[in-house]
């Protein structure tokens, strides 16, 4: 591929244990080069599900691990003489499955989404960016949907608007996304909600880079709603809501990941089921989309998804398929050309270094 670094390092991480038919050991660190990856250093943690790397600190990574209670610091060496995985420290999240993390944008804290519990939580960082205990763990609750996999609320993601005052929330068992008040590193409070349809399950969402827009897949029912965020009143309003399947697919299905172009041209979201990459093409003022293909082969269950290097390059983790994949992205068309693919055992997230 025309352009790219001959030198790459990717932290992956995969699901472990036999209640997430996990067979990866851990936390592994790759280096990539042309046409292939070898494995420079393997650390075993349980299930590792998300990483988050600090906005200043890019080799320090913070872990979270699915059904579990604490997320974990590490310091990742990526030097030729130093390529190593160093466990500095974890603290308890006070909720059960962080499903997913982010770091504050002023480098202060990081934030964790409890799915199983229904909590948000605060973990302070200090100046030698070790974690501390919680400052805030917020309980959600509220009318929850109509599915049976909805059995609480389910908050799947973190998400800081530019200003980095507040934090948007996608919560899978309540069918919205929560606005909630970031007030430093001390604690959260919920300022308002916007409500999506009745079964949505809303997952993950991505910001237009440009405009106060956000794109929000709805895992249950396969859906991408266009919200727009009011900074002045910090509200989110619906926009639109459209289809992430073709019209010929009828199978079962459900989304999970979405990334949005650096030059707001596409949008890219994974279907699980249908085992495809939606590819959809925003109009001008980004408040509307026209699906422009379905990116096949993808393998099993493509739960992961992330863009990188200016927006030429789309990764994704099929944990179903033992498999990562990078496929090149063409700006103009905003289709994909697969350029990488990586043997790696039920791959749950991956942090290109």
């Amino acid at each position: 591929m025309m352009g790219m670094p001959p030198l790459r390092h990717l932290l992956v991480g995969g699901f472990t244990r036999p209640g997430r038919h996990g067979r990866a050991q851990g936390v592994s660190l790759l280096h990539l080069a042309g046409q292939g990856a070898r494995t420079l250093a393997t650390l075993p943690l349980d299930d590792p599900s998300y990483f988050a790397a600090h906005p200043h600190a890019p080799r320090r990574v913070f872990v979270s691990h699915s059904d579990a209670d604490f997320v974990t610091a590490l310091e990742v060496g990526t030097s030729d003489d130093d390529a190593c995985l160093t466990v500095l420290g974890r603290a308890a999240t006070g909720g059960r499955n962080a499903a997913h993390l982010a770091c504050a944008p002023d480098g202060s804290a990081v934030l964790a989404a409890s799915f199983g519990s229904g909590h948000v939580t605060v973990l302070p960082l200090d100046a030698s960016l070790a974690l501390h205990p919680p400052s805030c763990v917020l309980p959600l609750a509220s009318a929850l949907g109509p599915r049976r996999g909805q059995s609480g609320n389910q908050p799947h993601q973190i998400s800081f608007t530019p200003d980095g005052r507040y934090v948007l929330v996608p919560d899978r068992g309540a069918d919205l996304v929560w606005v909630l008040a970031f007030d430093g590193a001390a604690a959260l409070r919920i300022a308002g909600q916007c409500v999506q349809r009745p079964g949505a399950g809303c997952r993950h969402l991505a910001w237009h880079p440009s405009l106060p827009l956000v794109y929000l897949v709805n895992e249950l029912d396969s859906s991408l709603s266009i919200l727009a965020w009011r900074e002045a009143d910090a509200r989110l309003q619906p926009i639109a809501n459209y289809s992430l399947l073709p019209p010929t697919w009828f199978g079962a299905n459900i989304s999970a990941a979405v990334c949005v172009s650096p030059d707001g041209r596409h949008v890219y979201a994974t279907n699980r089921g249908q085992d495809a990459i939606a590819i959809l093409t925003l109009s001008a003022d980004g408040c509307a989309v026209i699906a422009s293909g379905w990116q096949t082969g993808t393998g099993v269950m493509p739960r992961f998804m992330s863009m990188h290097d200016d927006g030429r390059l789309l990764w994704v983790a099929s944990h179903g398929a033992d498999q990562l994949r990078a496929y090149a992205r063409d700006a103009a068309s905003g289709a994909l050309q697969p350029w990488l693919e990586i043997p790696s055992p039920t791959p749950a997230c991956l942090l290109p270094l």
